[in-house]
């Protein structure tokens, strides 16, 4: 205040999206390559071990957010280079709960949504 200075809070960010698995689905690293190669329109991905050999074998079982969500189109703008971009057999909710709880209870589920769904649920998931 002595030196004229004044503060102002500036907002960063409000979440980050988290990358998940179910829990016995051990995938630590996925690049964003890779993440495109799988969620891209028209992906003929059907098993992690496409996306590098040294990935367990299970059937890829995706869920991610509707088209009505933010988080859906920053993910597919930033991942596949278009908002909207992403293939379309994957399990899409507006509800994150539902997403949860389908790659938890999905032996090869992957998902994607906002990091506090993954706090409050990191018994369940695997983060990658």
């Amino acid at each position: 205040k002595e030196n004229g200075v004044s503060y102002s809070e500036v907002q960063v960010a409000n979440d980050g999206i988290a990358i998940v698995t179910n829990k016995d689905l051990k995938i630590a690293c996925l690049t964003t390559d890779q993440l495109s190669k799988l969620w891209k329109k028209g992906s003929k991905v059907k098993s992690f071990n496409e996306l590098d050999p040294s990935f367990p074998s299970a059937e890829a079982s995706l869920y991610g957010p509707g088209t009505d969500s933010g988080t859906f189109d920053f993910f597919t703008e930033v991942i596949n280079g278009e908002k909207g971009d992403t293939r379309t057999d994957y399990q899409p909710s507006e509800d994150d709960n539902v997403l949860v709880e389908g790659v938890a209870g999905d032996k090869g589920g992957l998902g994607y949504f906002g990091f506090s769904y993954f706090e409050a649920n990191q018994d369940k998931l695997n983060l990658v």
